[in-house]
């Protein structure tokens, strides 16, 4: 999923850098990404159903960036 957000940033006028954030206590976020203005977008992806405990990491990363973050995701992949 990585690989396919750093391709379409690859497309976009806008440019932006990646990131992945953890905390001491291992609270973390898969996919950070900010863009030139300091905005912050959090993407945490998971292979389980288990979404409401993951929102954890992205509340400490709303902590730390505070009104920067603009929005965050919680994702779960499916295996068919």
């Amino acid at each position: 999923m990585v690989s396919e957000f750093l391709k379409l940033a690859s497309w976009s006028e806008r440019r932006v850098s990646f990131s992945h954030y953890r905390t001491k206590d291992q609270d973390e976020v898969d996919v950070v990404i900010e863009d030139r203005r300091g905005r912050v977008v959090g993407i945490e992806v998971k292979a389980s159903a288990t979404v409401p405990q993951d929102f954890r990491g992205l509340r400490q990363l709303q902590e730390g960036v505070r009104d920067r973050l603009c929005a965050g995701w919680c994702c779960t992949t499916i295996t068919v």
